[in-house]
């Protein structure tokens, strides 16, 4: 099965309001008020968001200390009309990755622009991560 659809901010979602039965939000800006007017009656969200511990080796690497953040509290959804369903943690460990891999994934990650000269110099004298 092959699947296709736009890509567009969530606050202004190039699709017709009410004419969506799924949306997938993954780290992405939620804007739950946009989701609410494209979503047709009883459509679903899946929303993907990066936990307390995600990319923690690599924030060990760039940062002197490193904060774990809160899994975010969705109670407020349901003021707008949506309820959740399901959470589901998951955790996944770190497998080995190179130098070259540990750039590619800093350049694709936020931290890319928040990390320090001196993270980024420690950055750039690591080999690699191993698991």
């Amino acid at each position: 099965m092959r699947l296709q659809g736009p890509t567009g901010g969530g606050r202004q979602p190039p699709v017709a309001d009410n004419s969506v039965d799924i949306i997938i939000c993954v780290f992405g800006f939620q804007s739950f008020e946009g989701f609410n007017k494209s979503l047709k009656p009883g459509g679903k969200i899946i929303l993907v968001e990066p936990g307390p511990d995600h990319l923690k080796e690599l924030r060990e690497i760039i940062y002197k200390e490193v904060k774990k953040t809160d899994p975010q509290n969705l109670s407020f959804v349901e003021e707008m009309g949506f309820s959740v369903v399901d959470t589901q943690p998951l955790r996944f460990k770190t497998c080995e990755i190179n130098r070259e891999q540990i750039h590619n994934l800093l350049i694709m990650t936020p931290h890319f622009y928040r990390a320090t000269k001196e993270g980024s110099c420690s950055l750039l004298r690591f080999s690699g991560i191993y698991g």
